[in-house]
């Protein structure tokens, strides 16, 4: 890039976590793919800045903060995953939060699962959370964001509660 070089910029993004006390109660997945990770990273500090105001008295409402928290990240390789020390500090201090890290191109190792996110992890995801009461966000490559939609809906989830960030289609490339 060079000075007068003309660039693009985009600022925000289709998906956000604004809780409203008029919502019911409910439980939240986040499942990121890649650098997708990073507007559910947003959320999920959202959620441990909420837990910590209402732990310190400084927020009313328990519908503003999700009963359960699972992420469910996944990228090709450890170093790929990115902030996962943090996301490990945010886990240990909040029981309400969890976190399952895959890796695709390397062994299951130090709490790693290898492989995709796959149907069996989606299951096995609705043995804590509540399926009539979560909120899924979903961020990474549209074949996955596609795949993880479709097995959510199988688990019983409504289309509405799912949403999605893509970032990249070919008419932004234009």
């Amino acid at each position: 890039c060079n000075e007068g070089t003309k660039v693009y910029l985009r600022v925000g993004g289709d998906i956000y976590y604004d809780p409203s006390v008029s919502e019911p109660l409910h439980d939240l997945l986040l499942i990121a793919g890649g650098i997708g990770i990073n507007p559910l990273l947003s959320i999920l500090y959202h959620v441990r800045d909420l837990i910590t105001l209402k732990e310190k008295g400084n927020l009313e409402g328990d519908k503003l903060i999700p009963q359960k928290v699972l992420l469910l990240y996944s990228a090709a390789k450890q170093e790929e995953l990115i902030c996962k020390n943090e996301i490990e500090k945010i886990v240990s201090a909040n029981g309400q939060i969890k976190c399952n890290f895959y890796v695709t191109q390397a062994e299951s190792s130090n709490g790693l699962k290898a492989g995709r996110i796959c149907e069996e992890d989606i299951k096995e995801s609705f043995n804590w959370l509540n399926t009539h009461q979560t909120k899924t966000y979903i961020c990474g490559p549209p074949p996955m964001i596609t795949d993880m939609e479709k097995l959510l809906i199988e688990q019983g989830l409504d289309k509405k509660t799912i949403l999605y960030e893509q970032w990249w289609t070919s008419a932004e490339t234009s």
